[in-house]
């Protein structure tokens, strides 16, 4: 997974378009290697090609337009928005939600097959 934050000095940068840098955070197999790249996109169709040629799955930010938005979202990319504070702060409480998330589906799955199997034995 490709995520970038748009950021100065290290922080979410308060609006998208903002931001001079792009924290670029590869995160494969529970590893996270970071880049940070210029941010000198100028309209809103270089910053959503910009994003897409980079491979982006996932873009964290604070404030971001909803024209922006919309076009980031419709090349495929997640936007989460009302995120604050230091880049890697940030990037990591956003990868222990998603497993927080992964485990609630998990134990949803085995609540599910619980059930299954009980019904089933029933009939």
């Amino acid at each position: 997974m490709r995520i970038a934050i748009p950021a100065s000095d290290g922080l979410v940068e308060t609006v998208f378009s903002s931001a001079t840098t792009l924290v670029v955070i590869d995160y494969r197999g529970g590893r996270a290697e970071y880049s940070e790249l210029p941010n000198t996109a100028q309209t809103l169709k270089e910053r959503t090609q910009e994003l897409s040629a980079l491979g982006v799955d996932v873009v964290l930010c604070f404030e971001i337009s909803h024209a922006l938005k919309s076009m980031i979202e419709a090349r495929g990319i997640d936007v989460h928005t009302h995120l604050s504070g230091k880049a890697d702060k940030v990037f990591d409480d956003f990868i222990e939600q998603r497993r927080n998330e992964s485990r609630q589906q998990e134990s949803l799955r085995e609540s599910l097959a619980a059930k299954v199997t009980d019904a089933a034995a029933a009939y």
